[in-house]
């Protein structure tokens, strides 16, 4: 006999309920279609209507069961996470509570320190993977924010400014001149 698990029974509940409200759909179009079969226009605005009808159902019914996967996806990854920090945690619980309760030789000691910073090491790999997956997820939302010398920018902009009016007033003046001395 098959067990069904929670999720599977999510799943079996909308898929059953979206096949329902499908059959219940056609129902009613074959309804309609008895009802209104002399009448072209009513007859082909519900044929339309319950077919969108029916197209709405199947992609909510589908949308549904691949969300209900999402989460099962990421409940596995935070039960995958959880054991890969608990492990390591607990490791270096049961040396430290060893080197507490025990006399234990340098090269033991040694050899316990060696090994509760492997298991740091690992702790402190794992968190970074799971940052990394988190950072990665969320990368399109994150800027590229560089550093502004905006005085700079400014003073250029300025600098420039004042170039180009003290260019148009000597070409103004000489034009000027030119006129004067022309006439």
């Amino acid at each position: 006999m098959m067990r069904i698990t929670g999720r599977a029974k999510k799943i079996a509940f909308f898929v059953t309920l979206g096949a329902f409200l499908i059959g219940l759909a056609v129902a009613l179009n074959v309804t309609w279609i008895v009802i209104n079969w002399r009448e072209v226009v009513p007859l082909v605005l519900g044929i339309i209507f319950f077919g969108l009808i029916i197209a709405g159902l199947i992609v909510y019914t589908i949308f549904l069961v691949r969300e209900i996967h999402k989460n099962e996806q990421q409940d596995s990854f935070l039960n995958a996470v959880t054991h890969e920090l608990k492990t390591p945690i607990a490791s270096i619980r049961l040396y430290l509570e060893t080197l507490e309760s025990r006399q234990l030789s340098e090269p033991q000691r040694h050899d316990f320190y060696r090994i509760m910073l492997e298991d740091t090491d690992r702790l402190i790999g794992t968190v970074e993977q799971v940052l990394k997956a988190g950072e990665a997820r969320h990368g399109s939302n994150k800027k590229n924010w560089q550093e502004v010398d905006f005085s700079g920018i400014v003073f250029e902009r300025l600098t420039s400014r004042v170039c180009a009016i003290t260019c148009r007033r000597k070409r103004f003046d000489l034009e000027s001149n030119r006129k004067r001395n022309f006439y």
